[in-house]
C-alpha cells in the first residue's frame, strides 16, 4: 500500500509519503526547511512525533536537516 498525505503545522506544509518494499515500510517526508534554525527543528520534531508520522516505519528519510 503506498499513501501520500499533506499536513499542516501554523503555516507549515508537510508532504508525507509511506510505503513499502521487499516487505519494510519507508516514510519519505518533505517540508520546506528554508532559513530554520534550532527552534523549528525541535517544534518540526515535536509535530512529525506528535502526529506518529514515522510510526512503525523501518526507514524515515527526510528533507533537510531534522531531530
Amino acid at each position: 500500500m503506498r499513501t501520500r498525505r499533506v499536513y499542516h503545522d501554523e503555516g507549515r506544509r508537510y508532504l508525507v509519503y509511506r510505503g513499502s518494499i521487499e516487505g519494510r515500510t519507508g516514510v519519505v517526508i518533505w517540508r520546506d526547511t528554508e532559513g530554520w534554525g534550532k527552534e523549528e527543528l525541535i517544534r518540526d520534531q515535536e509535530f512529525v512525533t506528535g502526529r506518529e508520522l514515522t510510526a512503525g516505519a523501518d526507514a524515515v528519510f527526510v528533507n533537510g536537516d531534522s531531530f
